[in-house]
C-alpha cells in the first residue's frame, strides 16, 4: 500500500513539474515575442532619423540606444545600410557611429564567459569595423585556449583592420585552420596585400596558395609576371592555382605551352587546362575542348562543355559535335548542359 502511495506522489511531483515547464516556456514565449515587438517599433521609429544622419550628413538626427531592445534594432538597421551602401564615406560615418556609442557594450560581451556573445561580439567588431577594439581581439588571439570560432573570426577582423599584422597572429594559429578558412582570413585583404604576398611570400604554401585563390576570384591581373613563374613551383597545388589565375585574367603564353596537363592523368589537371583554353580564340582551342569534351571524367567534360558555350559560336559548334562524333556521354553533358544553362550560351 505504501509503494502505491508513494507512486501517488510521484506522478502528482511529475505532473506539478510538467505544469512548471509548460509555464515557464510559455512565458518565456510571451516575453521573447513582447521583446521582438518592441524591437520592431523601435527599429519603425529610428529608421528615419539613422537616414538623416548616416546618409543625409545630419548630426541632429543622430540616434543613441538606451535600452536594449533599442540597441538591437539599431544593430538591425545599421546591418541593412552595410549589407547595400557602397559609399565609403557614408560607411565610414557608420563605423564611426557604432564605434563612438557602442564599443564599450561589445567589450562587455566580449570580456564575458558567455561563449556565444563573445562570438557574437565579434562578428559585430568585424561587420562595424569597430576599430577601438581591436587590441583585445589581438589580445584574444594570443591565448592559447580559445575556441576555433574565436580564433577563426578574429583573425578576419585583423585582417580587415589591421592587414599587416595577420600573417603574425595566423602563424600562431595555422595549425587548426582549414584550408578554405585561410582564403576566407586572405580575403580581407585588400587588392594590395594580395598582391604583396603573391609577390613576396612563397615560402608559406597555405598562404601563398589562399593568396593565389582570392586572386583568380578577384581576376586581379597586376601580378601576372609572378604568377607566370609560379607555374614553374616546386609545389604542385601551387602550379595549379597559379594556372587557375591564368584562367581567370589571360595569359599571352601560347596555349601549347600548358600542353602538359592536357595530357596530364590528373583529373584536375585536365579541368585547368579547359578552363583556361576559354582564354584563346575558339579556332585555336576547339580540337582539344573537343577532346576533353569526350573525357572519361565528368567534371572535365563539364568544364570543356562549359568552356565552348563561353564563345559566340558555341551554339553552332554543339551541334556539330552533336552530329559527328558518336560518345554517349559527351551527348548527355551537352544534353544536361543546355537543359540547365542554355542562357549562358552565346549565340551568333
Amino acid at each position: 500500500m505504501t509503494g502505491v502511495v508513494w507512486l501517488s506522489y510521484g506522478v502528482v511531483a511529475a505532473f506539478i513539474v510538467l505544469v512548471l515547464i509548460m509555464l515557464y516556456v510559455s512565458i518565456d514565449t510571451k516575453n521573447y515575442q513582447k521583446r521582438q515587438q518592441q524591437i520592431k517599433r523601435d527599429v519603425q521609429e529610428h529608421t528615419a532619423a539613422c537616414y538623416r544622419y548616416f546618409i543625409e550628413g545630419d548630426d541632429d538626427s543622430c540616434v543613441i540606444a538606451n535600452t536594449n531592445e533599442e540597441f538591437e534594432a539599431i544593430e538591425e538597421i545599421v546591418e541593412s545600410y552595410i549589407a547595400y551602401v557602397e559609399d565609403e564615406a557614408i560607411l565610414t560615418r557608420i563605423y564611426q557611429y557604432m564605434d563612438t556609442y557602442y564599443s564599450a557594450t561589445y567589450r562587455r560581451q566580449l570580456r564575458g564567459n558567455d561563449t556565444t556573445k563573445r562570438i557574437n561580439a565579434l562578428y559585430q567588431i568585424m561587420d562595424f569595423h569597430i576599430i577601438s577594439l581591436l587590441p583585445e581581439v589581438k589580445e584574444m588571439l594570443l591565448k592559447k585556449h580559445i575556441t576555433l570560432k574565436e580564433c577563426f573570426i578574429g583573425l578576419k577582423i585583423v585582417a580587415t583592420l589591421e592587414e599587416e599584422s595577420t600573417y603574425k597572429f595566423y602563424v600562431h594559429h595555422k595549425s587548426k585552420l582549414a584550408a578554405n578558412q585561410v582564403t576566407m582570413i586572405v580575403n580581407c585583404m585588400t587588392d594590395d596585400r594580395i598582391y604583396d604576398i603573391v609577390d613576396h611570400e612563397h615560402t608559406d604554401i597555405e598562404w601563398l596558395v589562399a593568396a593565389l585563390k582570392v586572386m583568380a576570384k578577384r581576376q586581379l591581373a597586376y601580378s601576372s609576371l609572378v604568377v607566370h613563374e609560379l607555374l614553374h613551383h616546386d609545389v604542385q597545388i601551387v602550379r595549379d592555382e597559379a594556372l587557375q589565375v591564368l584562367s581567370a585574367i589571360g595569359t599571352e603564353k601560347s596555349l601549347m605551352d600548358f600542353e602538359e596537363y592536357f595530357y596530364s592523368e590528373d583529373v584536375e589537371s585536365r579541368m585547368l587546362f579547359a578552363k583556361l583554353a576559354s582564354q584563346y580564340k575558339l579556332e585555336d582551342v576547339s580540337a582539344y575542348l573537343v577532346v576533353l569534351a569526350q573525357d572519361k571524367s565528368f567534371l572535365v567534360r563539364q568544364a570543356a562543355i562549359h568552356a565552348i558555350a563561353q564563345y559566340p559560336k558555341g551554339q553552332e559548334m554543339f551541334e556539330r559535335m552533336l552530329e559527328t562524333i558518336d560518345d554517349a556521354y559527351m551527348h548527355d553533358s551537352i544534353h544536361t548542359y543546355l537543359k540547365g544553362g542554355h542562357e549562358h550560351v552565346a549565340l551568333d
